[in-house]
């Protein structure tokens, strides 16, 4: 008995001096790459660093100390920007961060927009609201006083659609706020109540919309375009309809002759970013058409075949449209509204048919349009 408590003692301490000179190592190539002014690599390696530590009380200070580093190596990496506007709200934040916690945050907030690629201002907020519960419930009051504004606002709109008798109207709009606020009822009974009472159109709705998708992948852009503006006269806040009809019109008025290529290159890679692949692989296929040496439009072509091959199955689209909602939701609430309207947009071109997500992305891109203008 004796002897295995032994073996086991000596096997921890084997363990911890490993584990100690594996961080030694890491923490020694952080700050060289500090001392350099690498200050990105130098934060790889401190990060490498307190993953390596074990969670153990014992290596409670030497967490902190690698806390510091790259505390450290985000505040020098932040303050090494060239723009003034952001070094300003950096030091007012940071001049504020012991008095005026909130205003801090505000202030870090808005100086990630400005700029996102710098980590500092993001870890600060997230320090300031870790180490102070108090200021936790003050946010979350001020995000709540936010939300009913808008709840109660949203809730009016379509109760005046529904009163007016746009129906269809009114459910977009309830199911969009029992989207959004997720523990409401109020919002989903009438949504419930509305898409039981609208049946009949909503299947008339659904075939338009089939049949249009279905002519627009035969490429019969006349016909497709026709089924989508019927389709329209029901629910004027199909998305859907909006892009296969300007997609349908871009085909039906552009042809091969006279075709500006760079252009269309242009085009193809702009649809392409936002997830508008049908789009997209018809303009690559004229690039390739026009040209058969052209290698990047011909990969583009088979890389489209994949996504969309890979997408034929519903489970699957519905799996990527949550990873894609998740991965734009998280660029907007760290302030990044460009990054997020990009995601958002690819999910509003690729995944349109799925309501479920298509209410709540429209708002979103519209909120996303409205920060960007604000600064």
């Amino acid at each position: 008995m004796r002897l295995l408590v032994l073996i086991s003692f000596l096997l921890f301490a084997f363990q911890s001096i490993g584990q100690s000179d594996n961080v030694s190592v890491l923490l020694k190539k952080g700050n060289g790459f500090l001392t350099k002014k690498n200050y990105s690599q130098a934060n790889y390696y401190y990060n490498l660093a307190k993953s390596s530590i074990s969670s153990d009380k014992s290596t409670e200070r030497m967490k902190k100390l690698i806390e510091s580093k790259i505390i450290t190596s985000d505040s020098l990496h932040a303050y090494s920007s060239r723009n003034p506007e952001f070094i300003k709200l950096l030091r007012t934040a940071d001049s504020l961060k012991s008095c005026c916690k909130i205003v801090s945050v505000q202030k870090f907030k808005q100086a990630s927009k400005i700029n996102s690629q710098f980590d500092y201002p993001i870890n600060r907020i997230k320090n300031i609201i870790l180490n102070s519960p108090e200021v936790k419930k003050q946010l979350l009051v001020i995000e709540a006083r936010k939300n009913r504004k808008k709840y109660t606002s949203e809730i009016e709109l379509a109760k005046f659609y529904y009163e007016k008798g746009d129906l269809f109207k009114a459910m977009r709009l309830f199911e969009r706020t029992s989207t959004t606020f997720k523990d409401d009822t109020l919002a989903k009974g009438h949504f419930k109540k509305l898409k039981m009472q609208l049946v009949n159109e909503i299947e008339v709705f659904n075939n338009l919309i089939y049949l249009g998708d279905s002519l627009y992948k035969l490429e019969k852009f006349k016909g497709a375009k026709s089924k989508f503006e019927k389709a329209l006269t029901i629910d004027e806040e199909c998305n859907l309809c909006f892009i296969r009809i300007k997609s349908a019109d871009y085909f039906i008025t552009n042809n091969k002759q006279n075709t500006d290529w760079n252009l269309l290159k242009i085009e193809a890679d702009t649809n392409f970013l936002i997830g508008n692949y049908e789009m997209a692989r018809y303009q690559f296929m004229w690039l390739y058409k026009h040209d058969k040496n052209d290698l990047y439009a011909s990969n583009k072509i088979e890389e489209i075949e994949t996504i969309l091959k890979d997408e034929i199955d519903d489970r699957m689209m519905s799996v990527n449209a949550r990873l894609l909602i998740e991965k734009a939701d998280q660029e907007f609430i760290l302030g990044n509204y460009g990054n997020a309207e990009v995601i958002y947009r690819k999910i509003e071109n690729r995944y349109s048919k799925s309501i479920d997500y298509l209410v709540y992305v429209k708002q979103r891109i519209k909120d996303c349009i409205y920060y960007q203008n604000r600064h």
